[in-house]
């Protein structure tokens, strides 16, 4: 977001590429039409790294600091004891609390490691000096410092579930992403609290298992109802690490309706299947017609890749059960897992699952006994898939995916198969899921 105070937040940490100032009011406006708080967050004093790379003074270690561009918890933090912190943190928000009306502003606080604190002689002194038994008890010493700050820019404070310490203001709101027993401590300590776990947009979990996901549930029940009535709700997030422009719509839509139903209804509405039924009719499935992938049948003889299944979409080509491509780097825009392995420039289908399949179209050069070999990978304790022709009948009857020690472990799964002449559909189903699968190979035994 573009800071006209310190502009090397968007020039340094943001490339060049953030929201206007202006933007950011069309946003909020946009989303005051239609009934919908704007709550921005800006995490410190941790995920700093972008920050510091503009304004390297503020840190807790020396620079220079760069922009990352990978993912991760990294150890540049904001210097807790450094007043110019501070001094940063009231002119900074002091100037987004006039772009954002809304009385809340999350301020992050998660996933802090503390090592550049750690290793700072002048930071434990400062530490020692106020009794401060560790790295938990300074960054509570930071939090209140913001609170500070922000109360007197007419903001409260929310926070992942890190920030939750003795001494913090009772309008502060804690947001559990590590689960529920940090929710019930939040509001059993006497703060706010709204849930994220299992409401991670970008995981691998269906619809129905969010839709399960009460905030309510659990732990929470056994509390005193004064406690529960501070549950305030919950977030569904959508982490852009393993998803790009092509998949955020099908990991967002419908599964975020789901996770909307769930927080506005009571808990006793817990029927699945009617959900399921609802959220078909509300996003209804596009297909086309069933044809070879790159174009021709794949040969057999030959080596069927997972990963080439036909082209079609979902119920046709392919049946994918959370309807969410939780792999990334292929085929990106439909719902089958696919992602890399090794040296990142194979593909397999993982996130397997009981029900789903794939269909192939295949030549097969004469008719007779073929051995099929399948490479599959499991770092659980493995499952079971079959293979069928065209007609449904079942051509190997159920092969068994071992544990294979690690996702990146290969072995081959053996079966004979006889098989007709000519052109003709397979279709790999996945009895149960916990493995991967990277190829089909068909030779004459």
């Amino acid at each position: 977001m573009e800071s006209k105070v310190f502009p090397k937040l968007q020039k340094m940490g943001g490339e060049g590429q953030f929201y206007t100032q202006n933007e950011v009011k069309a946003i909020v406006s946009y989303a005051r039409d239609r009934g919908i708080r704007v709550v921005p967050e800006f995490d410190i004093p941790g995920h700093t790294t972008a920050l510091l790379a503009g304004y390297p003074e503020l840190a807790s270690a020396p620079g220079p600091y760069a922009v990352k561009h990978t993912w991760g918890v990294h150890d540049a933090t904001l210097d807790p004891t450094n007043e110019k912190v501070y001094a940063f943190l009231d002119t900074f928000f002091g100037e987004v609390s006039k772009l954002f009306p809304d009385h809340y502003v999350h301020i992050g606080g998660d996933e802090v490691n503390g090592k550049q604190w750690s290793a700072s002689p002048r930071i434990q002194a400062f530490m020692t000096a106020r009794r401060f038994a560790n790295n938990d008890a300074l960054q509570a010493y930071f939090n209140r410092r913001v609170i500070e700050i922000l109360r007197r820019h007419g903001k409260a404070m929310i926070g992942w579930d890190e920030i939750i310490a003795p001494g913090m203001p009772a309008t502060t709101v804690a947001q559990s992403w590590r689960g529920k027993d940090s929710l019930a401590t939040s509001v059993g300590a006497g703060y706010f609290a709204i849930l994220s776990k299992g409401y991670y947009l970008d995981n691998a979990l269906s619809a129905a298992e969010m839709y399960a996901n009460d905030p309510t549930a659990g732990p929470i029940a056994s509390l005193p109802s004064a406690d529960q009535a501070r549950v305030l709700g919950g977030e569904a997030c959508m982490w852009t690490e393993h998803v790009t422009p092509k998949t955020l719509n099908r990991r967002v839509w419908p599964r975020a309706a789901a996770v909307a139903e769930r927080l506005w209804s009571p808990a006793s509405v817990t029927d699945a299947g009617d959900l399921a039924r609802r959220l078909s009719r509300w996003s209804p499935i596009r297909t086309a017609p069933q044809t070879p992938f790159h174009g021709t049948p794949s040969a057999i003889p030959g080596v069927i890749e997972s990963e080439d299944y036909d082209n079609g979409g979902e119920g046709v080509s392919y049946h994918d059960t959370d309807g969410v491509d939780t792999g990334q780097g292929y085929r990106e825009d439909e719902a089958v897992d696919v992602e890399p392995f090794g040296d990142g420039r194979r593909f397999d289908v993982g996130y397997t699952r009981p029900g789903q399949w794939l269909k192939y179209t295949v030549t097969v050069a004469a008719a007779g006994a073929y051995d099929l070999n399948v490479r599959v990978s499991s770092g659980e304790a493995g499952g079971v898939f079959h293979v069928e022709d065209g007609s449904g009948a079942n051509l190997t009857g159920p092969m068994t995916a071992p544990a294979t020690g690690g996702w990146d472990t290969w072995t081959l799964v053996h079966a004979s198969v006889h098989l007709q002449a000519g052109r003709s559909v397979l279709k790999f189903v996945e009895d149960t899921g916990g493995y991967n699968l990277d190829s089909m190979t068909f030779t004459h035994p």
